[in-house]
Order: structure tokens, then sequence, then C-alpha cells
């Protein structure tokens, strides 16, 4: 029985998480820019805004609790 994840699936997980993080906010940048007919993505996340994303998470779920 498995009872947690590899450090490679946490890793995936981040990527995935901080893709559709970093892809969310073109998205509304876009809405903010665009009439509602005419709105599309005009731009996709490059894998530096995704990958600075993940570090960014990261870090975050790597504090220590105990400040």
């Amino acid at each position: 029985m498995k009872t947690g994840k590899t450090p490679y699936e946490i890793r995936s997980d981040l990527l995935h998480l901080a893709y559709n993080i970093v892809k969310g906010q073109k998205t509304a940048e876009c809405a903010d820019q665009t009439p509602a007919a005419d709105f599309k993505i005009t731009k996709a996340p490059t894998s530096d805004e995704v990958v600075a994303e993940a570090e960014k998470l990261n870090k975050f779920v790597s504090q220590s609790i105990d400040h």
C-alpha cells in the first residue's frame, strides 16, 4: 500500500498547479482588456512563468510550521 507521494509526483503536482495559476492570471488579464464577444487568451504561460510560480508554491509548502 502506498502511503505518500514521491518527490517527483509532488513536483509534478506543483507544476500543474502553477500552470493553472499562471493560466488563470492570464485569462483574467485578457478578460479585463477584451470585450466578452472577442475574449480569448492571447499569450500562453511560458515555462519560465510556470517554474517561477511552482518555486513560490514549493517554498510555501516547505516552510516550517514553527515560526
